[in-house]
This record gives C-alpha cells, sequence and structure tokens, in this order.
C-alpha cells in the first residue's frame, strides 16, 4: 500500500486472489484505526493523518463552516 499498489497489484505480488488481498488491506486499515489508505501511509511514516471532518463535527456538535473572508 505504501507504494501506491491497487489491490490486483498486492494480490499479484503475493500470489493470493484480489479479494483476499482486498480483505487484508480492510484488515490493515482496522487493525490502525485509519480510514482509509493514505492514513495507512501516514502512520506508516510515523504522520498522524488529519482528523476526520464527520467524526469531528460528531464528537464536537459543531456544524457550523467558518465564514469565508472575501474581498469585495
Amino acid at each position: 500500500m505504501v507504494a501506491g499498489v491497487c489491490n490486483d497489484g498486492i494480490a499479484s505480488h503475493l500470489g493470493i486472489s484480489p479479494r483476499r488481498a482486498a480483505n487484508l488491506v480492510s484488515g490493515v486499515k482496522q487493525a490502525l484505526g485509519a480510514e482509509t489508505r493514505a492514513d495507512v501511509v501516514l502512520r506508516y511514516f510515523g504522520l498522524t493523518p488529519a482528523p476526520n471532518i464527520k467524526t469531528t463535527l460528531q464528537k464536537t456538535g459543531n456544524f457550523s463552516l467558518p465564514l469565508s473572508r472575501r474581498k469585495p
């Protein structure tokens, strides 16, 4: 995943079915608490993924969006 390989590429490299590769990717994401492949890659490099806006909104209850400050 870190190399940007899709499930079919992972399957080919490991000699397994694409469905099995998808299940492995899903398991890795679940084990790391990652929502996306990008989150997995960030965690691999020791970085923290940006908080998910949906989760943040659910936790804070703040559903208002900041007003943009445009110049007329």
